[in-house]
């Protein structure tokens, strides 16, 4: 019993704090419970997280020589030429922003484009703009180089499962549920008075964030690219040229192409520990390092107790662990610190893989609450101010979006699951859908 409450207000404290506070209230946690009441600690989860200090090591340095500035720009400029669309066009940027990079937090330089855009074709900017952050956040979890991903790659790989077989469900479930989110706000609220001079403000916004496209920015793109496919295509690769584990490849192909990166200017280098995408990195890194360690350990502790009642329950009902796993998001605000502290305790009980992915995406609940960064950004950026929090807190503008979008995701993922099933679909993996 006390180990249960130390859990949960090590993730309260955690969550409370912000940043890495899971990471050092969840080792705090578990230091207070090995010496007051002798719990074992496991061993820590270092093979996940030296992979995602991998990646974040490649996108940061991406980040350094001008890549993600680039991608930017380019997003800046097909918006813009594409203005009565923007409650679709503005999401699908922001996902292919997140999913290129593997973080949300690269769509703060596109959405005051996104609300000057809106405005400036009377479009009501909180339609585009919640949308677009859902869209930041569903994306995390169709990213084959996220935290999330990753994670849950790192759970699912010794069942049989290739990142591949988890992106054949999570890409186009996310895909559709964002489109539906963006078909429903399409026309919610009033249209505004068009402000046409709010799109040549908004032109010369996107410029100042930018940096000057350049030839290596460019190369460097190209080399991040080839990275992501050669992590995506690991499973046909290492059976065919070498026989390395799934997750070392992954970290020595994300640790070769930010090499190949910073070739391209040395000097570069000392800027990557002070890039926006490597500090926000080493976070996630910390606060999986506790928060999963010390769940690890209460699953171990616990694990004999729950087996049979959990497995029963989870069996009549799948969705219960789905539910389970979006309401912890809620307070977690994290997609990959909820896969760590929820995925394996599920999965060492007996849920099968195919449940573990259709709940995949149900881990963006953190809109919920509407305190996360983007979601604020997105609401300072909006002038018209209609993008706001209501006065119940949880009538909010990213509550219909946001349940739309995970809603939706999680019934198309159980349905292509099934066709899958039907079809016997599996990509790289030995598993089988």
């Amino acid at each position: 019993m006390i180990h249960s409450v130390v859990l949960i207000l090590a993730l309260y404290l955690g969550a409370r704090a912000g940043g890495v506070g899971l990471g050092v209230f969840g080792a705090l946690g578990l230091l207070f419970c090995s010496l007051a009441t002798g719990l074992t600690p496991t061993e820590p989860p270092t093979e996940v997280l030296l992979v995602i200090l991998a990646v974040v090591t490649a996108s940061g340095a991406l980040e350094v020589m001008g890549g993600v500035d680039l991608l930017v720009n380019q997003a800046t400029r097909f918006l813009e030429k594409r203005t009565r669309w923007i409650t679709f066009l503005g999401p699908l940027v922001c996902y292919g922003l997140t999913f290129f990079s593997g973080t949300g937090h690269v769509v703060y330089a596109v959405l005051p484009v996104i609300a000057r855009v809106a405005r400036s074709c009377g479009v009501r900017p909180e339609r585009a703009l919640t949308v677009s952050v859902i869209a930041s956040q569903q994306a995390v979890t169709a990213s084959p180089i996220s935290a999330a991903t990753l994670a849950m790659a790192s759970i699912l790989i010794p069942y049989g499962y290739s990142l591949v077989d988890i992106m054949l469900v999570s890409i186009p479930s996310t895909l559709i549920g964002v489109f539906s989110a963006s078909l429903v706000m399409f026309r919610y609220g009033e249209d505004i008075e068009p402000v046409p001079s709010m799109l040549s403000e908004g032109c010369s916004q996107a410029s100042l964030t930018s940096r000057e496209v350049r030839q290596k920015a460019y190369l460097g793109l190209g080399m991040f690219m080839i990275g992501v496919l050669l992590v995506i295509g690991q499973g046909r690769l290492t059976s065919t040229v070498a026989n390395i584990p799934s997750t070392k490849w992954i970290q020595l192909t994300m640790l070769s192409v930010a090499a190949a990166i910073l070739c391209l200017d040395l000097k570069s280098v000392q800027k990557l520990p002070r890039s926006r995408i490597f500090e926000a990195g080493i976070q996630a890194i910390i606060a999986l390092l506790g928060i999963a360690w010390f769940g690890d350990s209460f699953l171990q502790n616990y694990l004999p107790s729950f087996s049979s009642w959990f497995t029963s329950v989870v069996n009549a009902w799948p969705l219960f662990f789905t539910l389970g796993q979006f309401l912890l998001s809620i307070g977690l605000f994290s997609q990959s610190a909820t896969i760590r502290a929820v995925t394996p305790i599920g999965m060492a009980l007996g849920i099968s893989p195919q449940t573990a992915l259709v709940s995949f995406t149900a881990v963006n609940g953190y809109f919920i609450l509407p305190n996360y960064p983007t979601m604020v950004a997105a609401m300072e950026f909006d002038e018209s101010k209609t993008t706001r929090v209501g006065k119940w807190l949880f009538n909010h503008s990213f509550m219909l979006p946001g349940i739309v979008a995970v809603s939706v995701s999680v019934l198309v993922g159980r349905l292509l699951i099934y066709c899958y099933t039907l079809a016997d679909i599996s990509v790289f993996g030995s598993g089988s859908f």
